[in-house]
């Protein structure tokens, strides 16, 4: 895992043992057979890139209890309010993805109550901060009329109540958003008691490596099995050549 440019081994699993590389009380971390990363009880510490086999697998986002999720189409406006303001003090605006600080592309330097980002780019999606507490998680949808930026890949959005999450380890770059609740709360997107489960793919290194490894233990049988014909053939042919040379001396 890798946050803010840390990165920091969790475990490691071999299919039957898993050996744990971090302080883990309260068991918040486990491998099953399938090669996915269990995490209880999800906590915005949580949020971070996690890596599988040293490649980058998933950019996991925390969203914390009461967030509010905005939604905004790739090229349109768009304005976020800072709800916790005080009067006479300019707010400060931040941003972040996967617990990594991002810049913020606004219209103009942000610091009022309302921070105004024009022509909504896909890169700008992520969890906007306001004098430090969560203001909004902006999410930008594609718009095929529209090009330009970078798609945000396979957002998966959970709603947890103290549950777990599953974070399988795949090997193409996605992100994912959890939206962390309390109590029985839930939303209009998801409800409580949900696992996320990502399949688990096998990368091609994993593939090609085994076929290489078949191929080489198939020639090498393949080997053997002639050198062994061979030796039985040459030993067959000294005792019939034997065989001729004592019948010579008796004659």
């Amino acid at each position: 895992m890798e946050r803010n440019g840390i990165k920091e081994y969790i475990l490691t699993n071999d299919g039957s043992t898993t050996i744990k590389h971090i302080k883990d009380p309260n068991k918040m971390y486990d491998a099953q057979h399938d090669k996915s990363l269990y995490i209880m009880n999800v906590d915005v510490s949580d949020s971070g890139r996690y890596f599988c086999n040293d490649e980058s697998a998933v950019e996991l986002t925390v969203i914390p209890s009461g967030t509010r999720t905005q939604t905004v189409e790739e090229g349109k406006d768009t304005t976020i309010k800072c709800l916790n303001a005080s009067e006479g003090y300019k707010p400060s605006w931040s941003r972040e993805i996967a617990g990594k600080p991002e810049r913020i592309r606004s219209a103009v330097p942000p610091g009022g109550e309302k921070l105004k980002i024009t022509q909504v780019q896909l890169s700008d999606f992520g969890l906007y901060f306001c004098n430090g507490k969560p203001a909004v998680y902006l999410k930008v949808t594609k718009n095929n009329k529209h090009r330009g930026g970078i798609l945000e890949k396979g957002i998966a959005r959970a709603t947890l109540a103290g549950n777990r999450m599953t974070t399988s380890m795949i090997t193409e770059m996605t992100t994912k958003t959890v939206t962390q609740i309390s109590g029985t709360a839930s939303t209009s997107e998801t409800t409580t008691n949900t696992r996320t489960d990502v399949l688990d793919t096998t990368t091609r290194q994993d593939k090609y490596l085994s076929i290489s490894v078949k191929v080489k233990v198939g020639i090498l049988i393949l080997l053997t099995i002639i050198i062994i014909i061979y030796f039985a053939w040459r030993g067959r042919s000294d005792r019939r050549d034997k065989r001729c040379d004592v019948s010579d001396d008796v004659n």
